[in-house]
């Protein structure tokens, strides 16, 4: 399948100029970070891609393998998310594994692009902003110029570092276990600080002999193979899987004190995104919201 539009997507500005058409691809499934293949992983359905802008908004299902074509000012924000939908144990469709992303025109622009799994966070939040503003009510000049003015490159930034940081001290980063309601109303009030990005009230956790443990966030899933490790937070349902989509439900204060419960993984029905969504109240502020 092929999306394309007869009109942009976006409202023309003077400061937003240079239409074109931009080919995305979705992600291999299934992923593998060295080709190898090795890693198991559930039976791939379709894909649900998001595609936000100030002034448009849509969702399209789509099969392994086809490409999305958008024609796009290169100078206005862009956010898109593709989330795989899998085949559990029963072949019901369900909803695990977090999105792959893209924004623009933050990321080095391309006229063919590959949606990546380590961009998904920052496209998912991009996507939280459109939505929550289009809901207050702003106008699409209002919500084109405040997405605009966040610095999202430093942001991929951060969260690239942290990760390499991670990865020297032999651990991993996962950004979908920060509080995304202190990032996103940081990034609205114009009071975000680096230190947002930092996980915080984490646990490392050893899989032992476990090794059918998937991560919902795919890049991790190479780090539990290689070191047998997985991350959580404290004090919170933290969920995994085995490889064919059974749920697997962690919970605890400490690694001492963790309990396990094995669930059945929400089954996809077309308004998903709404039980996944990060909620938040009048973050809003394009007024005073100031770069970062």
């Amino acid at each position: 399948m092929v999306l394309a539009c007869d009109a942009p997507l976006f409202l023309d500005q003077t400061t937003f100029c240079k239409e074109t058409m931009i080919t995305l691809e979705l992600p291999v499934w299934p992923p593998s970070e060295n080709g190898s293949g090795s890693l198991l992983y559930p039976e791939l359905a379709n894909w649900i891609v998001e595609v936000h802008t100030a002034s448009f908004t849509g969702k399209y299902e789509c099969a392994r393998g086809e490409k999305i074509c958008l024609k796009v000012l290169k100078n206005e924000p862009l956010s898109v998310t593709a989330t795989p939908v899998c085949l559990d144990a029963k072949g019901r469709k369900v909803c695990f594994f977090k999105c792959a992303g893209l924004i623009l025109p933050y990321y080095k622009f391309s006229e063919s692009s590959t949606l990546l799994w380590f961009n998904g966070f920052s496209a998912h939040l991009m996507q939280s902003l459109f939505r929550n503003g289009k809901q207050l009510g702003y106008d699409s000049d209002e919500l084109r110029n405040y997405i605009s003015r966040f610095n999202w490159n430093k942001l991929e930034a951060s969260i690239d570092s942290n990760l390499k940081k991670c990865l020297e001290d032999q651990g991993f980063y996962n950004p979908w276990l920060l509080d995304q309601t202190e990032v996103l109303n940081g990034i609205a009030y114009g009071s975000f600080k680096a230190n947002l990005l930092n996980m915080k009230n984490v646990l490392k956790v050893d899989t032992g002999q476990n090794n059918e443990i998937l991560s919902s966030y795919v890049p991790e899933n190479e780090n539990i193979k290689k070191n047998a490790q997985i991350l959580i937070k404290k004090s919170e349902v933290n969920v995994f899987s085995d490889y064919n989509l059974n749920g697997i439900m962690i919970k605890g204060d400490s690694v001492q004190k963790l309990t396990l419960e094995y669930i059945s993984l929400p089954l996809y029905i077309e308004e998903y995104e709404k039980t996944i969504d990060t909620s938040f109240s009048d973050c809003l502020n394009p007024d005073g919201v100031v770069p970062w």
